[in-house]
């Protein structure tokens, strides 16, 4: 996904805080909002889907329609979380004791805490009767989070154990019996949830990302806690409130990721 698209998924969500993030109210229609935003169709339609996924906004269609107002939920914080667990084989009991701690903490913790609380719990669900990670958070509705879906799919299947580059863009619709614009819409999310990145050019393709990641857990849990009601430097403060409690003596354990999501999210706060 283009660094200008996510940039412009941030001012969307600014003009959502601005509207005191009223769901259901509209916020443009796509030629307005183009041309505010200073955008072709393609950059802004990249915009749109990862608004869409992390539910800041959606577009209604029709004579009516434009960008509307929505309402995040833990989701694609929580499918971050279960794809860094799968890549470090994280262990259900670790899980647990991330559970554990987050439980024991939210009843005092600063306001907030509910939304972590909420992530950490629908991560940990993800669990199947064998103790392995799977992507129930997934919400696998259009034809680019079904092919995301089954890439996702392959990898945890494989446990990581695969060729570094699944292919190239023609291979990859090929094999998916995608067009460019679905699979290309799949690498965007892959890309959001440190999955894999697309590289161009000459031998170029789809390659698989091992490195732990924070995938989409700063912006999906800054959209929660703004569309709660939180400034972001209420957000700073839970924030750091949780670092405070988080398992630190496994470094490759459950919590690592929430870890590197709440010190990127303070990092981004803090510049702002």
């Amino acid at each position: 996904m283009s660094k200008r698209a996510l940039d412009i998924a941030d001012q969307i969500e600014g003009s959502v805080c601005k509207l005191d993030w009223q769901v259901g109210a509209m916020i443009g229609d796509e030629t307005a909002l183009m041309a505010q935003y200073g955008v072709g169709r393609s950059v802004f339609r990249q915009a749109i889907r990862l608004s869409e996924h992390l539910g800041v906004a959606s577009m209604r269609r029709g004579r009516t329609g434009g960008l509307v107002i929505s309402r995040p939920g833990p989701g694609p914080a929580a499918l971050s979380m279960q794809i860094a667990w799968s890549k470090q084989r994280t262990q259900q009991r670790s899980a647990q004791r991330l559970v554990d701690a987050v439980a024991d903490w939210a009843p005092t913790a600063p306001r907030g805490s509910k939304v972590i609380h909420d992530i950490v719990s629908l991560a940990s669900a993800g669990f199947d009767a064998t103790g392995r990670v799977t992507i129930r958070a997934m919400d696998s509705v259009k034809l680019g989070e079904q092919i995301a879906q089954a890439i996702l799919e392959f990898l945890i299947n494989a446990q990581w154990e695969c060729d570094e580059l699944l292919g190239s863009e023609a291979h990859l619709m090929e094999t998916y019996n995608a067009g460019r614009a679905s699979l290309r819409e799949a690498v965007h999310l892959l890309e959001l949830h440190g999955v894999a990145v697309m590289q161009r050019g000459p031998g170029g393709g789809l390659l698989v990302l091992h490195a732990p990641s924070a995938g989409a857990l700063p912006q999906s849990i800054r959209a929660q806690l703004r569309s709660s009601g939180l400034t972001d430097e209420q957000t700073c403060t839970l924030l750091r409130d949780l670092l405070v409690i988080l398992p630190s003596d496994d470094p490759q354990g459950a919590a690592l990721c929430l870890r590197l999501g709440c010190e990127q999210l303070l990092d981004i706060l803090q510049r702002a």
